[in-house]
């Protein structure tokens, strides 16, 4: 009786390593099903229509700028990494950068401690 049953625990072993198996294996099977290679004639014309510039057609940089609408201000001063200020109108204004996270520099009024890095994000904007 004994034997019985270890003969089971072995065979639903080796039958769920088995299935387990299957499963890997069937996964690495590509999903397109093999074809006949193209004659080398074919496969020139292929490359060439895939290479050919006339098919790509990207917007130039001067039309992707004509949309936007510019305002033009004078940077005034830089107060960390990711904000200025700038004179627009007569009026200082503070422009914060959309996008860019900056470590943050001193402000004791503010109670901000230096971050590290601070000091090289507010010298790269300053470029």
């Amino acid at each position: 009786m004994r034997s019985n049953i270890t003969r089971l625990k072995f065979t639903s072993l080796a039958a769920t390593l088995l299935a387990f198996a299957l499963a890997l294996l069937s996964g690495c099977a590509s999903g397109a099903p093999p074809q006949a290679a193209p004659d080398k004639g074919q496969a020139a014309q292929e490359q060439l229509a895939v290479q050919s510039p006339a098919q790509t057609q990207q917007p130039s940089p001067t039309s992707a700028l004509a949309a936007v609408r510019a305002i033009q201000a004078t940077v005034t001063s830089i107060s960390d990494g990711d904000t200025v200020h700038v004179n627009l109108n007569g009026r200082d204004e503070r422009v914060r950068m959309i996008g860019v996270n900056c470590p943050e520099i001193s402000h004791p009024d503010l109670g901000i401690k230096e971050e590290p890095y601070g000091r090289e994000a507010k010298a790269y904007t300053e470029r």
